[in-house]
């Protein structure tokens, strides 16, 4: 049967509209998906800068979690020394439990407004039993953010509180804030629990609300959304009562939508994911694996080097020496009356006074001077670029005043004292492991001859007495 023409024809528009209805409908709905897509990504963004956020910031907490009981776990007397030794910290304060103020500096903190303003902060560190930060703080002319480490003192539970400057944060923040929003036109912001700027991507005043009421009206009923025709969406840092805030003009935000080679960009983007994925994996291994190279060379109660790095240390030095002559020298301390305090007051005790005696070394070596626990209570001490022998003896007497000096160990003053090997190079010696056995001959000549000494290893007599 012939069909007609007429008929043919309406069929044929029909099919023809149909066709255009949808392919028109698939563009519609690509479209609408794809603007969703962006704008989800978009949103993904702020929640991977709150999450970076919080990374930085737990990765901090047990750092600072030792530091405090290190620096503060004293009498009222040391914390407050140690308060007004850290010149970095203009406002700093340790307290107890109940908001007694051990430490303050300055002594306006100790007063019923100073433990106000550091309460909250206090009674979340403590709640949460890790460190957390604050609300943005005015003091005086200075903004500032406090944040409290909760810590353990003799078995007691203490709060190291202390404020940055605003501006610490925003200079720390505003790199990851910059690369995680990737909108060109885009602004970013991190904002504490009243709404204030603390940080930023771009330049602009902190400690304000962000410039546009129009995003700070629409924060208020959502996390996302349009408002004035910018795209934003917030994401809250965990651990703390601040949140990222992302804002986008929807134009740019929405832009690949209109891209003729749309499928290529997104092929693009989707090798770029997997490069940035590798990336990662790869950062991640490094990471890992520079953490496991560092703790097979440190050692792990002092984090001082291990005798493996120490000789390497010591073999490049010798080497150096060859090729530009002047001497080096190593120190071999072993503690006198370590034993007793390790026996009667427990290991606990022990370790802490070893890791009080490492940071005095730290403080007193020269600029240059490597050092190790080579053991027990044995350090080690490399004095490379000397120019004559005598000088490692005036390094090793100020050590031995240094470790002399009484220590505050889980609220008991105790002392040790220290007897020093001390071998120069310039008597044939030009093996690493030769070097540290003549100072170690030393040090027993010194433990020989009454402790508390030093003594330098000379050939063929075993030691000279130099103190």
């Amino acid at each position: 049967m012939r069909i007609p023409r007429g008929v043919v024809l309406v069929l044929s528009c029909v099919l023809a509209l149909a066709l255009i209805a949808l392919v028109g409908g698939y563009l519609i709905a690509t479209d609408r998906a794809t603007g969703d897509r962006l704008r989800g990504e978009f949103a993904n963004r702020a929640a991977v800068a709150a999450q970076l956020t919080s990374d930085a910031f737990t990765a901090s907490a047990e750092q600072n979690r030792s530091t405090a009981e290190q620096t503060f776990s004293g009498d009222p007397g040391s914390v407050q020394k140690a308060l007004d030794k850290d010149v970095s910290l203009a406002f700093s304060a340790v307290t107890t439990a109940d908001g007694t103020v051990l430490g303050a500096r300055p002594p306006s903190l100790r007063s019923a407004a100073g433990r106000k303003l550091l309460a909250p902060v206090r009674t979340r560190a403590q709640q949460r039993a890790t460190m957390v930060f604050g609300d943005l703080v005015q003091d005086g002319e200075a903004q500032r953010l406090i944040f409290g480490v909760p810590f353990t003192a003799a078995g007691r539970p203490r709060v190291w509180l202390a404020a940055v400057p605003l501006d610490t944060l925003d200079v720390f923040a505003k790199g990851y804030l910059q690369s995680s929003l990737g909108t060109p036109g885009g602004r970013a912001f991190i904002v504490d629990a009243k709404g204030l700027v603390i940080a930023r991507s771009a330049e602009g005043e902190l400690g304000g609300p962000i410039p546009d009421q129009g995003v700070v009206a629409a924060l208020r009923t959502a996390p996302t959304g349009v408002t004035g025709g910018d795209y934003y969406s917030s994401a809250p840092i965990p651990g703390t009562g601040w949140r990222v805030v992302f804002v986008a003009p929807q134009k740019v935000l929405l832009e690949p939508i209109q891209a003729t080679r749309r499928l290529a960009w997104e092929i693009f983007g989707g090798f770029a994911l997997a490069v940035l994925c590798m990336v990662a994996l790869g950062a991640t291994a490094l990471t890992r694996s520079a953490r496991l190279a560092h703790e097979r060379l440190h050692d792990a109660l002092t984090g001082l080097p291990n005798r493996t790095l120490f000789l390497e240390h010591v073999g490049r030095a010798l080497a150096e020496q060859r090729r530009r002559g002047g001497r080096l020298a190593v120190l071999f301390i072993d503690l006198d009356g370590f034993k007793p305090i390790n026996d009667v007051h427990g290991h606990a005790a022990g370790d802490a006074l070893l890791r009080a005696v490492a940071q005095r070394l730290r403080e007193d070596a020269r600029r240059g001077d490597v050092l190790c626990r080579f053991g027990g209570d044995e350090f080690l001490v490399l004095c490379p670029g000397l120019a004559a022998g005598h000088e490692a003896v005036g390094v090793a007497r100020r050590l031995v005043e240094r470790i002399r000096e009484p220590y505050e160990i889980q609220g008991r003053t105790v002392r040790v004292g220290s007897s020093v090997g001390v071998a120069v190079t310039g008597g044939g010696t030009t093996d690493a492991t030769a070097l540290i056995h003549d100072a170690d001959q030393a040090m027993y000549e010194a433990k020989h001859r009454g402790r508390n000494r030093i003594e330098v290893f000379r050939r063929p007599v075993t030691a000279g007495t130099l103190t």
